[in-house]
């Protein structure tokens, strides 16, 4: 999962999008279910414009292993406009072991 994170970022800077922090929020990982899929989520924050932001998903969107955004808060800041700053939780699709 880190060199798919690391692949996620340079996508972003690609775009003109810069991540701040990624964070883990829940895994199905250690759960008990005979499932070789597994959905870890995490909060993303990111900067960049708006429509740089809606390049960099609509290419994330386009993977295989994005599941969807399930929540998103977009900010801004009059001093550092036109940059906006928002928080997203993603959820991705994995096979377990990989």
């Amino acid at each position: 999962m880190p060199d798919f994170i690391r692949e996620i970022s340079r996508a972003a800077r690609n775009r003109g999008v810069i991540i701040d922090n990624v964070v883990s929020i829940h895994s199905t990982i250690d759960t008990e279910q005979k499932s070789y899929i597994i959905s870890p989520v995490f909060e993303f924050e990111l900067k960049g414009g708006f429509l740089e932001t809606g390049r960099f998903f609509e290419e994330l969107s386009k993977r295989i292993a994005f599941r969807g955004v399930q929540k998103a808060r977009i900010s801004y800041n009059e001093k550092q406009y036109p940059l906006l700053t928002g928080k997203y939780i993603i959820e991705f699709k994995a096979l377990k072991g990989k």
